[in-house]
């Protein structure tokens, strides 16, 4: 399990990488990183994700979203997402804006 900053991820704004583009698939959605020429594939609750990150969300607007339409508990949700943001980030797919 990753350890991120639990202040950091509180207060960031997150949303889509400007050199990302994206389609919906049948089973998720496909990325493309244009920087990077690299194309990557989100299924499970990753779609769902990503339609959320709009022109950018907060790590709790993003766990009531998953909580209101799956059935988790608010902090299995808020370390799923925080690691999945982190993955995301680290992969230059999602930027962070510090609040």
């Amino acid at each position: 399990m990753m350890v991120l900053d639990s202040d950091v991820r509180e207060a960031s704004l997150w949303q889509a990488s400007p050199s990302v583009v994206f389609a919906p698939l049948d089973s998720g959605v496909a990325l493309l990183d244009t920087a990077t020429n690299i194309y990557y594939a989100l299924d499970g609750i990753g779609p769902f994700l990503w339609e959320h990150l709009g022109q950018g969300a907060a790590l709790p607007a993003l766990c009531d979203a998953v909580m209101a339409s799956f059935s988790v508990e608010e902090e299995t949700a808020r370390t799923d997402i925080a690691e999945w943001l982190q993955q995301m980030t680290d992969a230059g797919l999602v930027t962070r804006r510090d609040g």
